[in-house]
Formats: C-alpha cells, sequence, structure tokens
C-alpha cells in the first residue's frame, strides 16, 4: 500500500475489494457488534488490541487511509483512530471512498457517535463528505462536477473515491450519518453549499440521500447555489448522474413554494436555450435532451396552484416546439416530453389544437380541431414547415408528440389521423416505426380500438423487424393492458398475446426484448 495505494481499490475477477473481502471474511463478527444489544463499550473493546476485530479493524484502517489519502505515510498508530483535526479521520474516510461497506460506517458511528459532529482540515463534516461523494474510477474525483486529479481534495489531501465496478449500493449512508446529527444539514461547507446541495451534485438518489436531507432541513432561501448545482449535473458526461437529476426534480416540483415554481421553470427554460452555447457540439444533444426531461419533470409533477397558466407552461410549449424536428433524436423525444406536459397543463384544448396544427398538422379533417377556442389555437405558434413534412426527423418528431399528448389524457383521435399512425408504422424508418408504434401504446390506452390497430402491431411483431420497434411494441402493450383490464383477452386480443409469447420465447430474441415481452404478458393476462 506504500508503495502504491491503489491497491486499496483494486478489484479481482469478480469485481470485489480488499475492503469488501475482508468485510466478507469477518461478516458475522462485525453484525454482531451491530446488534442493539451489544454496547458501545462492548464494540469498542473489540477493535481495541486483545479484541476480536483488532486485526480485522487495523487492516480496514490501512485500506481507509491508502484510499482516502493516497498514502499511509507512516504506520498506523493508535492516535489515528482519534479524530485530530488535519490528521487521518476515520469516519470522513469511510464516508469519503466510494463503495466503502456500509458496515463499517455504522459500526464507526456506534463506535464514536460524537465522531459525525467533528471537522476536518477544510472544515467538513462527514456528511458533507458523504453527500460529495460519487463513485468514480480510483485516481479522479468530482468536486463540483469538474474533475480533479492528484493535488487535491477534500481534507487537505486527495480523496480517491473508489469505483467498484458495480452500481452504488442501495444502502446509501447518508440518511444513518444524518440521523446521527441532524444539525449538520444546515451546515454550509466552504464553498457556502448546503449537504442537500452536495448530493443534488453528487447524483444521489433521492428515496435514500435527498428525501431525507430535505426533510430535516429544506430553508433554501437562497436557491442560486441549487440551481448551479442542477444545471451541472444536466449537463454532466455522467448518464447516472443527469438521470438521477431528473428524477430528482420530479420529486422537488411538488415540494417548492407557490412563488418558486414560476421562477424555477422560467430559469429552466433559459437555461435550456443557452444550452447550445456552452457545450460541445459532440455533446449538445445529450445535454439538451437532459435539460428538457428535467423541465418536463417539473411540469409534469407541479401543483396546478403553484403555478402561473397559461404564462408558465406555454414558455415550456414555446420551447419545445421548435426542437420537434431537430436533427437529433434524444432532443426530439424530449421535447415531445416537454410539449405534452405543457399541454396538459394548458388543459384538453391545447392538446387538441396540437394534435390538429402540429402532429396531424396535414390531414384534412373538418371535424378536428372544433370545439376550441381561437385562444387555445393561438397558442401553437408556427408548424413545421412543408419542406420538411417527408424527413425522418420530422415524421419522427410527430409521432413522439401524439405519443406523449395522448398519454393519460383519454382523448380519441379521428379517422383521418388514425390512417396517419398506421402509415408511420410502415415507414422505412426504424426510429419512426418505433416512435409510432409508441404512440398506437397511448391511443389504445385513451380509447378501446384495438381491431384497428391489431394487423399494424402484428407486422411490427414479425421476427425478421428490429428489436428497436419490438420493444416499441411491448411497451405500447405493456401501457394499455395496464391502462384496460382484460383488454387483450378476446378475439382480437388473442393474435397480440401469440405474437407477444412468441417473441417472449424465442432464442433469436434479445433478452430485453424477451424481458419486455414478459412484462406486457404478465399485465394482460391477469383476471
Amino acid at each position: 500500500l506504500q508503495l502504491n495505494p491503489s491497491c486499496a481499490t483494486a478489484t479481482d475477477e469478480r469485481g470485489r475489494t480488499p475492503l469488501s473481502l475482508i468485510v466478507e471474511d469477518y461478516a458475522e463478527e462485525l453484525q454482531d457488534l451491530l446488534r442493539p444489544q451489544t454496547t458501545p463499550e462492548t464494540a469498542r473493546a473489540a477493535t481495541k488490541e486483545g479484541g476480536n476485530l483488532y486485526e480485522c479493524w487495523q487492516v480496514i484502517i490501512l485500506l481507509l487511509r491508502a484510499a482516502y489519502h493516497g498514502t499511509l505515510q507512516d504506520n498506523v498508530s493508535k492516535e489515528n483512530e482519534v479524530n485530530v483535526e488535519g490528521k487521518f479521520q476515520l469516519l470522513h474516510a469511510a464516508v469519503g471512498v466510494g463503495g466503502c461497506p456500509a458496515v463499517i460506517t455504522r459500526l464507526l458511528l456506534k463506535i464514536d457517535r460524537e465522531a459525525v459532529q467533528q471537522k476536518d482540515g477544510d472544515l467538513h463534516l462527514p456528511l458533507h463528505i458523504a453527500c460529495r461523494t460519487v463513485g468514480l474510477p480510483w485516481s479522479r474525483k468530482i468536486v463540483n462536477n469538474k474533475t480533479k486529479r492528484s493535488g487535491g481534495g477534500c481534507g487537505g489531501a486527495v480523496v480517491y473515491n473508489a469505483d467498484f465496478g458495480l452500481k452504488l449500493p442501495k444502502d446509501d449512508v447518508i440518511a444513518e450519518v444524518l440521523y446521527a446529527n441532524p444539525q449538520a444539514a444546515s451546515v454550509l461547507d466552504e464553498n457556502g453549499k448546503l449537504p442537500f446541495v452536495l448530493a443534488v451534485e453528487s447524483g444521489k438518489p433521492w428515496a435514500t440521500s435527498l428525501k431525507p436531507l430535505w426533510d430535516t432541513y429544506s430553508n433554501m432561501e437562497d436557491f442560486l447555489p441549487l440551481q448551479e448545482a442542477i444545471e451541472e449535473a444536466l449537463t454532466s458526461t455522467s448518464d447516472n448522474l443527469r438521470i438521477e437529476t431528473i428524477k430528482t426534480l420530479g420529486k422537488l416540483a411538488p415540494l417548492w413554494r407557490k412563488d418558486q415554481v414560476d421562477t424555477w421553470v422560467n430559469h429552466m427554460v433559459e437555461f435550456a436555450r443557452e444550452v447550445p452555447l456552452k457545450k460541445d457540439e459532440a455533446w449538445y444533444g445529450t445535454m439538451q435532451s437532459s435539460t428538457l426531461d428535467g423541465l418536463a419533470q417539473i411540469l409534469a409533477n407541479v401543483d396546478k396552484n403553484h403555478i402561473r397558466i397559461p404564462e408558465t407552461p406555454q414558455q415550456a410549449l414555446d420551447l419545445a416546439l421548435p426542437l420537434l424536428n431537430h436533427r437529433d433524436e434524444e432532443v426530439r423525444i424530449s421535447s415531445a416530453r416537454l410539449l405534452g406536459a405543457a399541454a396538459r397543463l394548458l388543459g384538453p384544448g391545447v392538446i387538441g389544437a396540437t394534435l390538429k396544427d402540429v402532429v396531424f398538422a396535414e390531414d384534412d379533417d373538418d371535424e378536428e380541431g372544433k370545439g376550441y377556442d381561437d385562444e387555445s389555437l393561438s397558442t401553437m405558434g408556427q408548424s413545421c414547415p412543408d419542406e420538411t413534412s417527408t424527413t425522418v426527423e420530422y415524421l419522427h418528431g410527430r409521432a413522439m408528440a401524439c405519443h406523449f399528448l395522448l398519454e393519460g389524457s383519454n382523448r380519441s383521435i379521428s379517422v383521418n389521423q388514425t390512417s396517419t399512425v398506421k402509415e408511420w408504422m410502415k415507414h422505412e424508418s426504424i426510429t419512426v416505426r418505433k416512435a409510432a408504434c409508441l404512440s398506437v401504446g397511448s391511443i389504445l390506452s385513451c380509447s378501446n380500438d384495438l381491431k384497428e390497430y391489431k394487423s399494424a402491431l402484428l407486422k411490427c411483431m414479425r421476427a425478421t423487424e428490429d428489436s428497436a420497434v419490438h420493444l416499441g411494441v411491448a411497451k405500447a402493450l405493456t401501457d394499455s393492458a395496464r391502462r384496460h383490464e382484460k383488454l387483450f383477452l378476446c378475439k382480437t386480443g388473442l393474435p397480440l398475446l401469440d405474437g407477444a409469447l412468441m417473441l417472449s420465447m424465442s432464442r433469436a430474441t434479445p433478452p430485453s426484448v424477451q424481458r419486455a415481452f414478459h412484462v406486457f404478458l404478465w399485465f394482460a393476462l391477469q383476471k
């Protein structure tokens, strides 16, 4: 470890690290110390010289020192087990090494409850370190979402966040550290950030980490640090970080005060418009898509009484419309999702007008659109230009918009529009066919019109069809089966059940497609 500290987090062929192996070897002894009937004094004595866990504990200290500071410096002595400002602190290291077994942190909290109140050389509490820790490769660390290498970090030393080659553990220790010191949730770090903001920056999950922090301390009058954290996370190169941030926005939306929601939405709209100016061309589509998805999550979960209607959702709708024809597939999907969320807030009239003037703009149907006032129609702005009406991007954007607009709207479409959707399902482009299948799922969820689409769906379920289209069909059928009980338990639905069974059992079918149709069959066959 002295010659090569990275060995502390090296993985074997099964993805195990020295820390996980030592915990596995002493699993029974460690669990015994965590039992409620075991006193802190007994647990502390077990880790001291002469105790049954002394050797194990010394190894854990060595490994955490190497993983957290990147060096051993000298042999571990007893004074290293006591938290001294500016020196090695075991609890800080345990919560600061990504993927460190939670049993170690729990035992440390039991042995010394005062450790959660002690600060390191940079005045970080253990909660600050736990909230900042992310699972990154050994030699890298994220601080404020900027990558730093050797030479800086928490506590005046390099903090190495080990990536154990696995997903982040479900039993996040943030809640336990917070329970031991609830006051820490309101303590700012050296950059003026609350633990909640730090946890958002590092992509912590809502249920196990962010919700306990919010419930403990949610007094955020100054939203600037949180806004900056969310902006950086949404435009991060880490997929997991962007996904968790999008989910977090959906959870936060109903918790904001009435005077805060409009501010957040307006800020997100402006930020989405600025993303192309801030990011490289190679990453633009991904970053823009995440930003649009985050905004859609806010609108989908916000309390209608806490938002100015129609002004605020109208801004989001105006942002989404031009992007339906974007060259990037992810951006088209996200803009369609945002369009659907904004239109639902604006009401059925806007949903109908959007379908008529944007999605099915070229269908001459006199009945569609009747009954909508001029104000609803005026919200649509300009539809896509005629010269792009046959491009894959244009058709794909329309099909995805149809999917999200009809999703959960209890609205049917006209005969001409139905014909258009079936034409999309026969298009030469895989992306258009998949989007059309998703639209059918939304249509079937709104009305029992299975007979109309049976033939087109069966063609998309052929064994020679692309797996992406198969996944689209499976999702569409699953959504409709969940919405309408016994929809497929009829003469019309039996061929679809047979086709789904074939795809779910065929060895030639990719596992992801098999699982998707298994889910459909489970919902469809429930009595």
